[in-house]
């Protein structure tokens, strides 16, 4: 398999999540600058140009997406990557016939969100004559987000549903974020879905980076 190049992932970003590719390119620069800064916990890959530039890891497009999703200013997103990738599962509450998924059962965000997503580009989260919302909610600069499953039948009552909180802050106080104030952005299931997010899934599917 080829090599996802930065600009690649960019793109693939801005494609699947509908942010401005501006904003995402910003995003980037951001992640780059603070690797460059501390080469031992790097956010993104660094390296040369041109036929030397480093491929992109699933690490770089989760933190892009993180930073892309969960940061309010430019010089908030390496901070908000961090923040996030190292969110751990402060609560969670299922109601009804949500099935059995391994990203319900994940302890931290960063697993919870991969599997999501390959539950949703593998069809597992398909209920027969249900129709499902999907959505994983972030506040930013909180280090706090949420996934949120939810099956409704064909007049729009809802039949089950899943939840899941993760922060890097101690659960209540988790949770006083979660219903407060801050900026809020949602990856609902549209994004998840778009055939850009599923291509990026599929390549690091295909080059095992998944595991």
């Amino acid at each position: 398999m080829e090599k996802i190049l930065a600009g690649q992932l960019i793109k693939g970003v801005a494609e699947a999540t509908g942010i401005p590719p501006t904003t995402v390119e910003a995003r980037w620069r951001a992640l780059r600058e603070a690797s460059l800064a501390d080469p031992d916990e790097p956010l993104v890959e660094i390296g040369g140009k041109g036929r030397s530039a480093p491929g992109m890891s699933k690490e770089s497009w989760l933190n892009l997406i993180f930073a892309a999703y969960g940061a309010s200013a430019m010089s908030s997103a390496a901070t908000q990557a961090r923040l996030l990738r190292s969110a751990r599962k402060r609560d969670a509450k299922s109601v009804g016939d949500v099935g059995s998924h391994q990203f319900m059962h994940a302890a931290d965000f960063t697993n919870a969100f991969v599997g999501l997503l390959e539950a949703e580009y593998r069809g597992d989260l398909h209920k027969p004559d249900l129709q499902r919302d999907v959505a994983v909610r972030f506040l930013a600069d909180k280090g706090t987000a949420e996934i949120i499953l939810l099956y409704r039948d064909e007049a729009g009552d809802a039949k089950a549903s899943f939840w899941a909180l993760y922060s890097v802050r101690p659960k209540r106080e988790a949770l006083a974020f979660a219903t407060g104030g801050g900026l809020e952005t949602k990856l609902t299931h549209a994004g998840l879905k778009k055939k850009a997010m599923m291509d990026l899934m599929n390549a690091f599917l295909d080059a095992g980076e998944s595991q």
